[in-house]
């Protein structure tokens, strides 16, 4: 069979000359691109190479000059034409790829603003709609709660013309019951008259003129008892239908689903009333994510009270208890002593380390500007590291190089003109001192505390006023004032449904266990919904305890004229000598030689736990909540055992001179 050999062009490289036979290999470029003297229609270089090699050079004397430079000319000529016209093609076609280019670009301009314009049509169709829909919501509504409170009147109504009726129809019944026992005075009266007329034969027309009349009067008055009843009955029946209606129409906006109408109207011996155990109010019961309790929401401020701090850290040292005199008039406790259960919270005082304002957005408060202070101590550092002791410690350098710094200083006082400009929330930022306390731990708790009372510039000026100074509790509380304790309840860890959701343990003979849920749902939604009480983390939750009554506000162990005064448990009633750590200090606990609250009740977690005071979001008007609290007696004695004892002094005056006491006497002798 024949062969065909594709066409290979080749182009020659500058450093030869036009027809040089060396050149790079184009591929498969188009045969008019090879050089005049290598142009066939089907061969490959391999017969060219060999066209070449076999083909004798014509001689000088026989070639011609003149032809050749003609013939080398035109083929210059047509190269350039065909350069020109390659690149009028190129340009021609780079030309048409950007006219089609833009049309497609303004086709899809297009295309994408027409959708745009669309969307945002139906958009505000869809926006018009649903505002038209809440407005007559609100209508429907408005119209339902004006038909209810007018139902209630007419319901008011009806009941007092009910009760006027039915005074009316117990008189008229009475007056009947009168008129019936004159009518049977009368019909006796009568009846002894017609013996006496029949045995006199001739009665008189005076007494039957009378009896005629005490006749007529009597059908009178049963007339008018006839009328009075069946209008009592028309009236009965029409405050019937009116409570129904009543009745229904609030039915469409209160129904109790755990109260069916059957049950309601079907009597037996089953109690049908089943509230749920534990509340879902509380949900997820998980453990919390974090130690310290979280101030959500600080009070209201009013500008109209001095600059104070809102919130507070305690801690936790234990109970006891106190007797007291009752002040609420009108009740049988009241001039008479009580005892109370009461909590002590030690509170030393809180550094103020810095400051952040905070603007208003419409997603709610940002911050704005954080203010740090020069010096801030090691207790507070510690909280911003794992590894105290492997960490370089650097922390807050560059915050404390600023006071320093002409430049820094410049910066502060920009940052607190910020403030007061552009800021509506200011809170401080504080931390405790871990090393007033008898605990291991050495990191401090921080947290921020709004500062409430006076305007923007008031409270930028208590800040920098405040800033490295101690608060002490005194200055944040009053004495018998409310306030709101936040922290992490005490743990108890896994537990089962009837310890952790106080359920009704199963009978005796129930088959695999008793503490149990016997039912944990229906079969349809096939899965165990969440409100279904189950075993799990029981304790260690955050919770929120408002409306704690301060009964004291302690000062601590100090020295005044060179005398230690420990006193802080004394009442007006008992003046001994005593400090409020009772005999043997608070179990698990210690000393308490802080300052301290002492609260009324309870709170949540364990000894030593951290505890957020938080002034009451809530006005009090209620007597409880303003009682004057004065305090008779504050038990301190041991709260390991059966404590006898309020002071050693009582212990040594009862047990004299004990052996451990005689032996560190002569020891010391």
């Amino acid at each position: 069979g024949k062969v065909v050999i594709r066409p290979v062009a080749y182009k020659p490289s500058l450093a030869n000359s036009r027809f040089s036979t060396c050149g790079q290999r184009y591929g498969s470029t188009p045969i008019l691109a090879r050089p005049n003297s290598r142009l066939t229609l089907y061969g490959s270089s391999t017969e060219l190479w060999r066209e070449r090699k076999t083909t004798v050079s014509p001689s000088l004397a026989m070639s011609s000059l003149p032809s050749d430079c003609g013939r080398l000319h035109a083929y210059d000529s047509l190269d350039s034409v065909y350069k020109a016209s390659v690149n009028t093609r190129s340009n021609r076609v780079y030309e048409e790829k950007e006219r089609a280019w833009e049309r497609e670009k303004c086709r899809l301009k297009a295309l994408h603003e027409s959708r745009l314009k669309s969307s945002a049509q139906r958009a505000h169709k869809l926006e018009q709609m649903l505002m038209m829909h809440t407005y007559q919501l609100q209508q429907d509504k408005k119209r339902l709660r004006d038909d209810m409170e007018r139902t209630e009147e007419e319901n008011i109504a009806l009941r007092k013309d009910i009760e006027v009726l039915r005074t009316r129809l117990e008189e008229t019944e009475w007056g009947l019951c009168q008129k019936s026992g004159e009518l049977a005075l009368l019909k006796s009266k009568l009846k002894e008259t017609q013996e006496s007329r029949k045995k006199e034969r001739d009665p008189s027309p005076d007494e039957e003129d009378e009896i005629k009349k005490v006749i007529a009067d009597n059908n009178d008055l049963e007339a008018q008892l006839k009328e009075i009843k069946e209008t009592l009955a028309q009236e009965r029946l029409n405050w019937e239908q009116e409570r129904n209606t009543w009745a229904n129409e609030k039915s469409f906006f209160r129904y109790d689903s755990r109260c069916p109408k059957s049950q309601t109207t079907k009597t037996s011996h089953r109690k049908f009333s089943a509230p749920r155990h534990g509340s879902m109010g509380f949900y997820p019961k998980k453990r919390s994510a974090r130690h310290r309790g979280k101030v959500k929401a600080f009070p209201k401020d009013d500008p109209s009270k001095p600059v104070h701090l809102t919130a507070f850290i305690g801690y936790k040292a234990g109970m006891t208890h106190v007797v007291r005199e009752a002040d609420r008039p009108g009740s049988k406790i009241n001039k008479k002593e009580i005892v109370e259960g009461v909590t002590i919270i030690e509170t030393p005082p809180m550094v103020v380390v810095g400051a952040v304002g905070y603007i208003d957005t419409p997603n709610g408060l940002r911050g704005l500007v954080t203010v740090w202070a020069e010096h801030i101590a090691e207790e507070c550092k510690r909280r911003f590291y794992n590894n105290w002791y492997k960490s370089k410690k650097k922390a807050f350098t560059k915050a404390s190089k600023k006071w320093s710094d002409p430049l820094g200083k410049k910066q502060i006082e920009k940052d607190f003109s910020k403030m007061i400009k552009y800021c509506k929330v200011i809170r401080v930022i504080a931390h405790t001192q871990m090393k007033l306390l008898k605990q291991r731990q050495k990191k401090a708790h921080i947290m921020e505390i709004q500062v409430n009372g006076g305007t923007i510039a008031d409270k930028v000026a208590w800040v920098r006023e405040h800033l490295e100074k101690p608060i002490p509790v005194s200055n944040v509380f009053g004495p018998d004032e409310m306030v709101d304790c936040i922290g992490v309840t005490k743990g108890k860890g896994f537990k089962g449904v009837t310890s952790r959701w106080h359920t009704k343990k199963l009978p005796r003979k129930t088959h695999k266990g008793l503490r149990k849920v016997a039912c944990i749902g229906a079969w349809h939604p096939s899965r165990v919904q969440f409100t279904i009480a189950r075993a799990g983390q029981k304790g260690y939750h955050h919770r929120t305890e408002i409306n704690k009554k301060i009964y004291r506000i302690g000062q601590g162990i100090h020295t005044k004229d060179g005398k230690v005064i420990k006193n802080n448990a004394s009442t007006e009633y008992d003046l001994s000598d005593k400090s409020i750590t009772p005999m043997g200090g608070f179990p698990h606990y210690g000393e308490v030689n802080n300052d301290f609250l002492m609260i009324k009740g309870c709170c949540m977690g364990p000894k030593k736990r951290v505890i957020t005071l938080r002034k009451s979001l809530l006005v009090h008007t209620k007597r409880v909540a303003l009682e004057k609290i004065n305090l008779k007696f504050i038990d301190t004695s041991s709260k390991f055992g059966h404590g006898r004892f309020q002071t050693p002094a009582d212990k040594t005056a009862f047990m004299g001179t004990l052996k451990k006491d005689r032996i560190k006497e002569d020891a010391t002798a």
